[in-house]
């Protein structure tokens, strides 16, 4: 079942900047966000299925948006 983090890896894995979820259990990556249809967060009121609650995964018109954000590397090549 998809949740934000699991929508997170799969799109990381990938390279994408940014991850959105709706429909509850719907997984979208991309690098761009059109803002011209920007909605407000009440459209995204689903609970994500297998996930903790309150965690929300968008609406039925409306996605949550999340940056991917690169975990750094320490001196050592490892993830910090």
């Amino acid at each position: 079942m998809m949740n934000q983090e699991t929508c997170a890896t799969a799109c990381m894995k990938w390279s994408y900047k940014y991850f959105g979820l709706a429909n509850g259990d719907r997984c979208y990556c991309g690098n761009e966000i059109v803002t011209a249809f920007k909605l407000n967060k009440t459209y995204c009121y689903w609970q994500c299925k297998n996930a903790e609650f309150g965690q929300k995964c968008g609406g039925r018109i409306g996605m949550e948006i999340f940056d991917l954000v690169p975990v750094p590397k320490n001196n050592s090549g490892k993830t910090a």
